[in-house]
């Protein structure tokens, strides 16, 4: 499918597998671009099945600065829901060279919380509880040396990290999942909408 200039490869899968685990769909009901170029992802009921969405640019973009804009409040997510924006490398090599913002409530009671995760030295920052906001801007500013996560635009709030990470064949991807693979509260469609994703590639001075 072709979204925000660039082509993605849609994930699908008959059988349960990771993240959550989760079946995955190809399908428009779960994934699709609308008439003003909005991505939308679901996670959706048929019967007594879930199915989730992800997508995968292709080909790698490498080491840059990549700019989400999410115009989905966190809140739709409710209990189980999670949107990941993040990095993943087929290879096992550095923890797949997996770079994660990811939204969810994990199941637990009260607002969506942020979270972004650098996997192979597991560190963490979580900035906080993230419920109605619109038109939000995520960053993941990808740098040979460092990893740098901002959210909010002009006035971000921002997290660096000093981290040495080849970039690898890792793939910029985007999901909608459910946390253990459990329904949402309601049982209930869930969608995200992203506007655009822009990328910037890293350029040594």
């Amino acid at each position: 499918m072709s979204f925000s200039g660039r082509s993605w490869f849609v994930k699908a899968s008959r059988e349960p597998i990771g993240p959550g685990p989760n079946l995955w769909s190809d399908d428009e009901e779960n994934v699709h671009v609308d008439a003003a170029g909005h991505l939308h992802l679901r996670a959706t009921r048929d019967g007594d099945r879930w199915w989730c969405a992800e997508v995968v640019a292709e080909p790698p973009w490498g080491h840059g600065l990549v700019r989400w804009v999410v115009e989905t409040p966190a809140a739709a997510l409710r209990n189980t829901g999670v949107l990941g924006l993040f990095t993943w490398d087929d290879s096992p090599i550095h923890a797949h060279r997996e770079l994660d913002i990811e939204i969810s409530r994990w199941g637990r009671p009260g607002g969506a919380a942020l979270s972004w995760t650098v996997q192979e030295s597991g560190g963490e920052c979580r900035p906080g509880p993230f419920g109605d906001e619109l038109h939000v801007v995520h960053e993941l500013d990808w740098r040979p040396t460092q990893v740098e996560f901002a959210v909010g635009g002009a006035n971000a709030s921002r997290w660096r990290v000093s981290h040495a990470l080849g970039a690898g064949d890792a793939r910029v991807r985007m999901n909608c999942w459910l946390f253990g693979g459990q329904p949402p509260e309601g049982a209930n469609a869930i969608e995200m909408v992203i506007s655009r994703v822009d990328f910037t590639p890293f350029r040594r001075p």
